[in-house]
């Protein structure tokens, strides 16, 4: 790209007059490269820092865009999606241009623990998204949220009672029951069959989880 900017900078140098349509042409074309390039060059001075944020035993891996700030935005991704996904990393580009702190993070059996044991459930997820929470209390006075579909019902569950400044919701999931419900209806599964079988693997990949129904049905949101 260095060899960009200094073709471009020759050329309206040398031919700034008296240049063809073609030359011309090729001249914006060189300019929108560079446009690129220093854009390029502005988002690598974004600090975007990995770790891990700890839940007990459990390490959950993170992100931490931009410089410090006082305004924080949590983001949860949503299912088979994980920390870096396109929408997370466009919003977190955007916030940070705002002047928001971002981290975000993979939720359980996502990202880079898609092969551990720690199931993706609304227990598991809860407590993740709380110590989520309280690790970004000590880098953020004023704490934001933004959250994707069933990161959205996740977040709803454990933030219900949290100081969260605003929050913004992408196709977000606020049913979860009735969307297992119908699942139960299309594969003709009963109540008393899931109970009975605790968790039934269905033909489009999911599965069905008793105790996970449950906690759906005692804990609306």
């Amino acid at each position: 790209m260095e060899t960009i900017l200094k073709l471009y900078y020759d050329l309206r140098r040398n031919f700034g007059f008296g240049m063809s349509s073609k030359s011309k042409s090729n001249l914006v074309y060189i300019k929108n490269r560079l446009n690129l390039f220093l854009l390029w060059k502005k988002v690598r001075k974004w600090k975007k820092k990995h770790f891990y944020i700890s839940n007990n035993e459990i390490r959950i891996p993170a992100i931490q865009w931009g410089k410090k700030s006082e305004k924080l935005l949590i983001e949860v991704h949503g299912n088979l999606s994980n920390k870096e996904d396109t929408v997370i990393s466009l919003m977190a580009q955007k916030a940070v241009t705002k002047g928001y702190q971002v981290l975000s993070f993979d939720l359980p059996m996502h990202g880079e623990r898609v092969d551990e044991e720690y199931a993706c459930i609304p227990e598991n997820c809860v407590s993740d998204l709380t110590a989520v929470y309280e690790y970004t209390k000590s880098l953020a006075s004023e704490i934001h949220l933004f959250a994707c579909s069933m990161g959205a019902y996740f977040s709803l569950l454990a933030y219900h009672n949290f100081d969260i400044k605003k929050s913004l919701f992408l196709s977000p999931i606020v049913n979860m029951e009735r969307i297992i419900r119908n699942m139960m209806v299309g594969f003709q599964v009963s109540e008393e069959k899931l109970k009975t079988e605790h968790e039934i693997r269905l033909p489009i990949g999911q599965k069905l989880e008793w105790n996970y129904y449950c906690y759906v049905k005692e804990n609306p949101i």
